[in-house]
Formats: C-alpha cells, structure tokens, sequence
C-alpha cells in the first residue's frame, strides 16, 4: 500500500457496525492482492461493502475510504497511524456513508436496491379520482389521496438515531463528531445531516425548529459535531463553559455506548481529544484535560445507575514508551465501565482559585516526577489564579523522588521505574492539624431573624458554635 496525495480529489468514507463478520479486510498477508485492480470485484465482499461502492459510483465519486479494507488489521503500528488520523480522515471526506439499521456488515444499505427495505408505505384513498370534475370535463378530479408515514423525525425530544444499532456503538461517535455530512440509511428511509439541518425522504426540516442545537446533559442532544459554534465577541467566560459543556456531553454519550472490545476506550476517543488539541491547544491525559485535572478527577457516576464496574480489560493497542498493553488507571472514567458525568463546565470559575492540591505523575529516562501543567483554555486565554494564602508554600511546590521513597516506602524507585508512565498520580496539599477538646456542659445558641427576633430554633450541642456574624 502506498499513500499518495491526491489534490482536488473528494472521497468518500463509510461508517458501520462491525459486527461479528470475517469477511475479507486488509491483512499483511493480503495487501499486494488486494491493491490490484478489480479485486474488490471478485472478492467476497460484505453486503453493505458492495452498496456503498456502488453508491459511491453512483454519485460520481471515484473514491471511497473503509476501514476495515484501509487499514492493516494485523498490524499495530498501522492501526495506531491510522487511528491517530481518525479526525482528519472523516473531517476532511465529502460525505459519510452511514447503515445505522444495521448490527453487522451483511445487512446492507436499504433502499439502495429494490426489495432492501422492510417497511412500505399504504395509500389510504379519501376521495376517489374521477368521481366529480374541477371546473371543466377535461380537468378530472384526482381525488385525494394519503401516505402513511415513515419513521417519523424524532423533533426536540429525539434524534432519528437514536435507538439505531450504529449510535449505540462506542467507534461510531467520533465518526458521527467529525462527519460534515452524512447520508444516513435507516430501515425505513434516507436521511441527510449536515451542519445546516437534517432533511429526510419525505419530509424536509428547513424551518428553524429543527436546527441543530447544543444543551446538556439532556438526553436529546442532537449536534454531536466537534467544530467551534461561538460566534465571534462573545465573552471569555461564555465561551469556555461553552466549550467544555460540550466535552462533558460528549464523554456523558461515549460512555453510555458499547464496545465489542472493552479495550477499545481510549482509542475510540482518541480522535476527540485530538479535535478539543486543535480547537484550543487542550492537551489530554486518558481523557482528562489537563487544563482542568483536578475537576476531570472528580467524575462521578449517574446517580441512578448502580452498574459501574472496574474496567479489567488491557488496551488494545501498545502503549507509552514502554510499548506494551496496559490496563487503564481507576483514576479516569476510561478505567470504568458505565454511564459518567464530567462536570468541568460547571466548574470553570473555580479555576480563578489557585490549586490547594498539587498532581504529579512519573516519567522515564530519567525517572521522575513532574507536575501535570495547566495548558490554554479553549478561548485562548490563561485562567489567572488568585493569590495564594499564607499557608500555601508556592504555585510551583516541586514532588522529588526522594519525597516519594520517603513516603512510600512499598513503592521502592526500582518498582517504579517497571510502570508505565502516567498510570500512577501523586498528590501534594498542604496540612493542619487541630485539637478538638469536648467542654464541659453543653451550649445553647438562639438563632435570630432579620428583625433581631428569636426565630424558633435553636442550636444545642456539647461544642460551642462559630458565629459568622453579630448584630449589634
């Protein structure tokens, strides 16, 4: 295989479920033959393979990307090349090629052939044409006629996606982020998305009710598009929450998808992380932003779903330096299966606080401890601490390893230095101690109103209580 540029060529790209098929896909062993041409004629192709080359010979196109014939499948160091180029490859394609009916890559594209769809619509007949004349003997009446509908349009509350075998599947979401337009086959009809609107086969949705729009994290979030929607002027602040609500939304929907291997999670994001570096120079660590850690760190579970659980899978690709499968830390929401919440947006004024609490992880060659450093913000500008109390030694505290083999001393340089970088975090804060001392007797405190007035309650306890303010 050979990469070659091709300027002024428009491409297509397929986005599918890959299902459980063996069908032919590009291997080391099968790479020669497979770039000859007209091979791809007599292979046993897959349904939905053939449609879309069909579809895209049909629309005039010469050039149509799939993965699973574009990428070696036996071959790590390709399969991270191209993984790492996810974004680029479906933000730049002409046009997405979308099955969303179906749950492997047999089912083919309905409606592309006749006999390939499941539904067909019934004329319900109103009026009889014929029966009566419009004006003159030459102008029958034709009568009226209905259709039943097809999948109705899902409106605010629901996305036509959503339900489909393709929008519950963890690759999938960043093919749908990056796609700037997208032919969408569902069982029923065809649909068109693009950043403009949504048009379907019997209806079209040009009025303004049915633009795209942003919110969360309701579950009728309909523009999953990675691209910067801000118009120009808007403050700073608008802004940033702008931007990482949207982060919180889309991590919020990756993890409410399936993976067919769970090691997949963090490559099935990394085109993500790599589109948030291009909007704003964000840098990522399994997921987290590094301008906002401390709070990437808190993530929580959805309060009514109880089956959060280990992830115990390695990575299906090698990684860090030392080129291996690593198992994914418990400290980020990749280490865990379920449904997460990020709350960054929510908490981007507290980052004019300055840090209480310092992270570091470890580096090889030489070993090491260095702090995970706050990056630019997706406005462009640097979030200014306040100024720190006098408690508070310094911004820049330094963590040595002579600190960590004093503290811990179960985890010896010798261990350390055979973990993978930044899978450990280490944390510094500073402390104070106080003695509490239980009085004799116990305290009563009336609580006044406004008016200075008892306001029926009271404070009893053995400890005496803190008053933040005395009326005179």
């Amino acid at each position: 295989m050979e990469d070659i540029d091709l300027p002024g060529h428009q491409y297509l790209v397929l986005s599918y479920v890959w299902g459980r098929s063996q069908l032919v896909k590009l291997e080391t062993c099968n790479k020669d033959a497979l770039s000859k041409p007209g091979t791809l004629a007599v292979e046993p192709l897959s349904q939905t393979f053939k449609d879309s080359i069909l579809l895209t010979k049909s629309l005039g196109f010469r050039y149509l990307w799939i993965d699973k014939l574009c990428i070696l499948q036996d071959d790590d160091e390709d399969k991270q090349i191209q993984i790492g180029s996810m974004n680029q490859i479906y933000s730049l394609a002409c046009l997405t090629i979308v099955d969303a009916s179906s749950s492997g890559v047999n089912g083919g594209l309905p409606g592309l052939r006749p006999g390939t769809r499941t539904v067909v619509q019934e004329e319900v007949v109103v009026i009889p044409p014929g029966g009566a004349t419009r004006g003159t003997d030459r102008d029958p009446d034709p009568g009226l006629s209905l259709m039943t509908t097809l999948q109705r349009y899902a409106g605010r509350s629901r996305h036509f996606l959503d339900g489909t075998p393709w929008d519950s599947r963890g690759w999938t979401m960043q093919e749908r982020v990056f796609s700037r337009r997208m032919l969408v086959f569902t069982p029923e009809q065809v649909y068109w998305a693009c950043w403009g609107g949504t048009f379907c086969e019997e209806s079209c949705f040009e009025n303004q009710p049915f633009q795209l729009h942003r919110s969360y994290p309701h579950a009728n979030e309909r523009d999953l598009s990675l691209r910067l929607p801000f118009p120009y002027g808007l403050p700073p602040d608008i802004i940033q929450r702008s931007f990482w609500t949207l982060y919180d939304y889309l991590v919020f929907n990756y993890t409410n998808r399936n993976f067919t291997y769970a090691g997949d999670i963090f490559d099935g994001f990394s085109a993500v992380s790599r589109g948030f570096s291009a909007l704003s120079g964000e840098n990522f660590s399994w997921g987290l932003p590094r301008s906002h850690f401390e709070a990437g760190l808190v993530w929580d579970s959805m309060p009514q779903d109880s089956t959060l659980r280990r992830r115990n899978e390695l990575s299906t690709l090698p990684m860090t330096s030392f080129l291996v499968n690593v198992s994914f830390p418990s400290w980020t929401w990749m280490g865990w299966i379920g449904r997460v919440v990020v709350s960054i947006a929510h908490k981007i004024f507290e980052y004019r606080l300055s840090r209480e609490v310092f992270v570091f992880e470890h580096h090889h060659d030489p070993l090491r401890l260095e702090p995970v450093q706050r990056t630019t913000t997706a406005s462009g500008s640097t979030v200014e601490p306040r100024a720190l109390p006098s408690w508070n030694v310094s911004r820049d505290q330094p963590a040595t390893l002579e600190d960590l083999d004093a503290e811990h001393q179960s985890l010896r340089l010798a261990r350390l230095g055979k973990i993978p970088e930044s899978l450990l975090l280490f944390f510094w804060a500073s402390s104070a101690f106080f003695t509490l001392e239980r009085p004799d007797g116990s305290f009563c405190q009336e609580i006044l109103n406004s008016s200075g007035d008892w306001a029926v309650a009271s404070l009893t306890g053995p400890h005496k209580n803190f008053c933040r303010g005395q009326r005179s």
